[in-house]
């Protein structure tokens, strides 16, 4: 996707995406998304064990990021900063299998 002077926004680094995207482009958050998405995605099955879950909480970790985006303020990773909206999600919305505990 190019942004108005013809610069895909797929060449832009993490910093720069970030700023577009607190800049209000929609484009720039849907291309972060669209990187992001597959470590998001493997994150919440990782935590959910379940795919479909999973997709349904990168979705809306990444609206509540995108409604959020004001309180990024470059002190971690872009991804850092996304990744913990997903985590918090997750913990805040979903029944967590328990793990079992290791055999002594």
């Amino acid at each position: 996707m190019e942004n108005q002077t013809g610069l895909c926004y797929c060449e832009l680094p993490e910093n720069q995406l970030a700023e577009l995207c607190k800049a209000g482009h929609e484009a720039a958050f849907q291309e972060i998304s669209d990187r992001y998405y597959p470590r998001l995605l493997e994150t919440a099955v990782a935590m959910l064990f379940s795919h479909q879950k999973a997709a349904e909480a990168v979705e809306k970790s990444l609206q509540s990021a995108r409604d959020s985006l004001q309180e990024y303020h470059n002190e971690s990773l872009f991804f850092t900063w996304i990744c913990r909206h997903l985590i918090k999600y997750i913990l805040n919305n979903y029944d967590l299998p328990e793990k079992s505990a290791p055999h002594q």
